[in-house]
């Protein structure tokens, strides 16, 4: 759960998209676009992790669509890879592509509130909206919450759900239906995530990097980090290098 838009693109293989408790099987070519705070999660199908391609931006680039992101969400998340227009994916990879520049450019948010538009242009009609429900946070969203905001100091299943109001087995269950993914496999997917974005915009080393972004040891970083991404953390820095050198 974030204040992002988030789509993802599935570029190879199957997973499960688990997105404000439902849960979706997704396919090569097909696409996911999680409206902020939205709860959601992924599971890989067998043994061999799909590969996917992710982009989240805030409402406030998504131009005229700002209010709509903010307000509404798709009943359905998803577009199958045949509803997914050449369009779409072009403006898609240069979002990516824009993201992997170090220096941005005094015109990196208008080059993304037009990439936006065009995405959520060809999207939106395709999808039926409903409007988002004030409920307040569930012990989930609370949890969530806590975990996003601590994520870089110790926090256990026991510490969420103090600060969730619930039990730990309540919790724990909440996160298995609604997640597809255990408390713990939750709280390392956020550091791993951060971690990665951390290698790809500072030179900090990565056991700086490890401890920082809340790991207990270099040795689970890269192992959990090798899992995750199926490279080791140095191994992923050189690829960003080479790509970048040439590039110039």
């Amino acid at each position: 759960m974030h204040m992002q838009l988030e789509m993802m693109l599935v570029l190879e293989g199957s997973l499960y998209a688990y997105i404000d408790g439902q849960k979706h099987l997704l396919e090569t070519g097909d696409m996911t676009f999680v409206f902020p705070n939205c709860i959601h999660g992924r599971a890989s199908v067998g043994q061999q992790p799909a590969r996917v391609a992710i982009a989240a931006v805030v409402p406030q680039l998504t131009g005229q669509f700002s209010q709509t992101v903010l307000h509404f969400r798709p009943q359905t998340p998803i577009l199958s890879a045949g509803d997914v227009t050449p369009a779409v994916l072009h403006a898609f990879d240069q979002l990516l592509e824009l993201s992997r520049e170090v220096n941005q450019g005094q015109y990196a948010e208008i080059l993304i509130q037009s990439y936006m538009q065009i995405i959520l242009g060809w999207t939106l009609p395709r999808f039926q909206l409903v409007q988002k429900e004030n409920k307040g946070f569930s012990s989930i969203q609370k949890a969530v919450d806590y975990i996003l905001k601590n994520y870089t100091q110790p926090i256990t299943l026991e510490s969420a759900a103090e600060a969730a109001g619930v039990g730990k087995n309540h919790l724990s269950a909440a996160f298995s239906k609604h997640m597809g993914m255990s408390f713990n496999q939750y709280v390392n997917n956020i550091r791993l995530h951060s971690a990665r974005e951390t290698l790809q915009y500072t030179d900090k080393s990565i056991t700086e990097i490890a401890y920082a972004c809340g790991f207990g040891s270099l040795r689970t970083f890269n192992r959990l980090f090798s899992d995750r991404f199926q490279q080791t953390p140095s191994a992923y820095r050189c690829s960003l290098l080479e790509e970048r050198a040439n590039k110039e």
